[in-house]
């Protein structure tokens, strides 16, 4: 394993790209490289397509523009991520953020030029927190070896219910923990699973581990609430659901506690055995979660067709909410949509008190980012929760108590 990470910086203003460097720099990429154009960034990643762990691209350029990089990047089947910064008008820039995420690239995110240092500060944070930045390439050997030794950790995130201001779950994640403690982000690991089809057996090890670790949480914080993500290769065998039914049966837990999130792009592949599978699992009790809405190739007439309790609404358009019409209409439509259809909505990337005081005017349900907590360990999962749940009793909880929501307080 590789933990040299290094970044190309494509844009044709020279003062950017020496502005960018630092922030980069900053952010702990050892290697920054520059492209002027379009025509210059393809021709370096066709050279190695994993030369560039990140990739930060304009979309304005000469020659060779952003959009038609992007749709370059993933013909090449780039498997870095990608961050896209242009001038133009916001909602041409998050039309090439869905076209990206659509062509299967990592689009970690959209900047609106003059870049705002604090909202890129965020992101690269974000981005050094799931290890994108850590430049770490992983073998199918060595993937195969951190699960067998344990090395591969269940981590958990706080959702927070917005009308009682209590936890109302975890959404359970993957992170790497070094023999020597280190904790890093899934990203090598899952791209390793997804390439050599061993998602299927990560997915199985998470929720093994998500059973072992939580049997005691209700007793210290209440009941509670467990999403877990769905892998395809889960979704397209008709035989996981009944093994995933009889896994949580054996272990005493009720499977109308615990939520299976699907990704949008995935409902498009094999309808007939998704479907099977999907309603295998709510006849089972499970609840379902369609992630990421709002940037797939799903149509609403579509979806309908998917028995979904939950609706969750992609970070990208939380994210921009503050400085973009489209996106704060996105998430609107969302929570609109998801009451219409008599289910759950859940608005995730909640990284400021504005944007929490938005999706709780939108009337979001529930909610969850770094606003309030990253992804905790199983030990300081249930410590942190009881502590945000008491404060919440006190009516004295300081994530609520913002000049946008004093009606909380």
């Amino acid at each position: 394993m590789t933990t040299r990470c290094s970044a190309l910086v494509v844009d044709d203003d020279p003062l950017f790209r020496v502005v960018m460097e630092e922030h980069l720099l900053c952010a702990g990429v050892q290697c920054v490289e520059m492209a002027e154009d379009g025509e210059k960034c393809i021709a370096r990643v066709a050279e190695d397509t994993d030369r560039f762990d990140l990739i930060v691209c304009d979309l304005q350029m000469p020659k060779v523009n952003g959009i038609s990089v992007i749709r370059e990047l993933a013909r090449m089947k780039y498997s870095g991520t990608v961050i896209i910064v242009s001038g133009e008008e916001v909602g041409l820039i998050q039309t090439v953020y869905n076209m990206g995420k659509m062509l299967d690239l990592h689009v970690a995110g959209i900047l609106k030029k003059p870049v705002d240092s604090a909202r890129l500060a965020v992101l690269l944070n974000r981005l050094r927190t799931e290890s994108v930045l850590a430049g770490a390439t992983v073998s199918q050997v060595q993937l195969a070896e951190d699960m067998e030794h344990k090395r591969l950790h269940a981590f958990y995130q706080p959702k927070i219910d917005l009308c009682t201001q209590r936890v109302s779950g975890f959404e359970v994640l993957c992170r790497h923990v070094a023999d020597d403690g280190t904790v890093s982000g899934p990203a090598g690991h899952i791209e390793a699973a997804m390439t050599h089809s061993m998602m299927g057996q990560l997915t199985r090890t998470i929720i093994e581990q998500a059973i072992a670790d939580t049997g005691d949480w209700e007793r210290k914080i209440g009941p509670f609430g467990l999403a877990i993500n769905m892998s395809p290769a889960c979704i397209l065998n008709p035989v996981v659901a009944d093994k995933i039914r009889d896994k949580f049966t054996y272990a005493g837990i009720d499977p109308r506690s615990i939520t299976f999130e699907i990704t949008e792009d995935r409902l498009l592949d094999n309808q007939a055995n998704t479907l099977e599978v999907l309603s295998r699992l709510r006849l089972a009790g499970f609840k379902l979660s369609l992630d990421d809405f709002g940037t797939g190739a799903a149509s609403i007439a579509q979806l309908r067709r998917f028995p979904f309790t939950e609706l969750k609404i992609d970070r990208s358009f939380v994210l921009a909410s503050h400085r973009d019409a489209f996106a704060r209409m996105a998430v609107e439509t969302g929570v609109r949509f998801a009451a219409t259809l008599g289910i759950n909505s859940v608005a995730e990337g909640i990284e400021t008190p504005e944007a929490l005081a938005f999706v709780i005017e939108a009337g979001a349900k529930e909610a969850q980012g770094y606003y309030f907590s990253k992804a905790l360990s199983p030990t300081e999962a249930p410590v942190w929760a009881r502590l945000f749940n008491e404060k919440s009793v006190q009516a004295n909880n300081p994530a609520f108590r913002t000049p946008e929501l004093r009606s909380f307080g």
